[in-house]
């Protein structure tokens, strides 16, 4: 049915608009819609029970909204399904190229969304199937087509804009034109404007701690803990993700762990990496290389097999638990026999090598001999805070010699006498400690 029957409804609405009110403007509000009745929804006189109603140019019957230029539109009541609620407006009135338009309050720089709905009266008005529509706001304009082929009044098919905008001053009129001229033209419902809140688009910040090396409590190396944070501009405290997890077991060695994080708005951090350092002690060094030694025994001659079975005998000898203090320091009496057991294996490793290239003892020499330097080194540095003590200072400077004399032994390939050397400078060092804690 045609609009062109409620002509009479149409004059009794035009005759009440000249009495209604025009509403103020709403606040701005990032979060608020800033269109008001932006579905068309509000009916003050209740006189929406028909299919539509007409609206002349100049009318503000509709809350908030202005019927612009010099045609009319229609608001349509129940011709057909509205996009949102149960309201929405033919652009083209009976007949005309009718405007909708609407101040919205802005701010001078500030971008604004806006989304609205649009579809077509698919009745039969002898025009064209597809209706056209210009949207203009600020300096964004806009023509938009709609095709109603096989659309119906319960299936109108609405289609959802949107496209977005910079406010040029602290007002700026929305406004909706027919550019389709006759009684069916463009419908418009659900009409929103939002100020835009900047996309995200900064990652977290990942910071990782740095781990001192720690030494080994086991042969699968040590427990971990460790604390990895990350912070958002937007989100605050986020949540890191690593490949490794705090009281973890870490091998003997350097693990490198990576970690990232990523905040509610999906951005992803760079990798962040940090190193966790697990030393075997001089104890778990010692005991790592009579394992090497027992593997080699396995396919070795009876005569290698003889001196790997010493070498093994004197290593752990000097693991013997009354000459240590702890898995890192030698007892002040007894520690020296370290070495003398260390001497006595390096020996039996020597003359491995001499007659049997096939068997390579090298990289377990190397081990006890720095194991041994580092003992004597680590007694020297416990000695040097008493320096200042005459006493002390001497037999700092004898433990020196003795260090050197050790690197000399070491340059003309003898680590058994190196190890002799590294005795006496620890054996410098314990008087010096003695003599100032006594």
């Amino acid at each position: 049915m045609t609009k062109t029957i409620l002509s009479t409804i149409f004059l009794s609405t035009i005759l009440l608009t000249s009495l209604i009110a025009t509403a103020g403007l709403q606040t701005a509000n990032a979060t608020t819609n800033l269109v008001v009745n932006g579905s068309f929804e509000e009916d003050p006189t209740s006189i929406c029970p028909t299919w539509f109603v007409t609206l002349s140019a100049g009318s503000t019957f509709l809350n908030g909204w202005t019927i612009a230029g010099e045609d009319t539109i229609d608001w349509i009541c129940t011709l057909w399904e509205a996009s949102d609620g149960t309201k929405s407006i033919d652009l083209s009135g009976t007949p005309g190229k009718g405007i909708v338009s609407q101040d919205i309050p802005t701010e001078v720089g500030a971008t604004y969304d806006v989304s609205f709905d649009m579809a077509g009266n698919p009745g039969f008005c002898g025009e064209p199937a597809v209706k056209f529509m210009k949207v203009s706001v600020a300096s964004y304009e806009n023509e938009l087509s709609f095709d109603t082929t096989g659309k119906s009044n319960t299936d109108m098919g609405w289609e959802s804009n949107t496209f977005s905008f910079v406010a040029e001053s602290s007002t700026s009129t929305l406004s909706f034109e027919s550019l389709t001229g006759t009684y069916c033209g463009p419908a418009l419902d659900n009409v929103s404007v939002m100020e835009s809140v900047p996309q995200d688009t900064t990652p977290p910040t990942v910071t990782v701690p740095t781990i001192s090396p720690v030494e080994a409590t086991s042969p699968d190396g040590a427990t971990v803990d460790f604390v990895v944070t990350a912070t958002d501009i937007e989100d605050g405290d986020v949540t890191p993700d690593c490949d490794k997890t705090s009281g973890d077991t870490f091998p003997v060695g350097t693990t490198t762990v990576t970690c990232s994080a990523t905040d509610t708005a999906g951005n992803t951090s760079a990798d962040s990496f940090f190193d966790v350092t697990v030393d075997l002690t001089y104890q778990g060094q010692k005991n790592q290389q009579i394992t090497v030694l027992e593997d080699l025994t396995d396919t070795a001659s009876k005569k290698t097999q003889k001196e790997l079975e010493k070498a093994i005998k004197d290593i752990t000898k000097s693991l013997d638990e009354k000459l240590w203090d702890s898995s890192t320091t030698l007892d002040a009496k007894y520690g020296h026999k370290v070495f003398d057991k260390e001497k006595s294996a390096v020996k039996d490793l020597l003359k491995i090598q001499k007659y049997n290239d096939s068997v390579d003892v090298s990289g377990v020499i190397d081990v006890l001999v720095n194991v041994d330097k580092q003992l004597a080194q680590d007694a020297i540095n416990a000695a040097t805070i008493f320096a200042g003590d005459d006493k002390v200072d001497k037999e700092l400077e004898k433990a020196a010699d003795e260090m050197n004399k050790a690197q000399e032994e070491l340059d003309d390939d003898k680590p058994d006498k190196a190890i002799d050397k590294f005795k006496k400078a620890w054996k410098h060092a314990q008087k010096a400690i003695k003599h100032a804690t006594k």
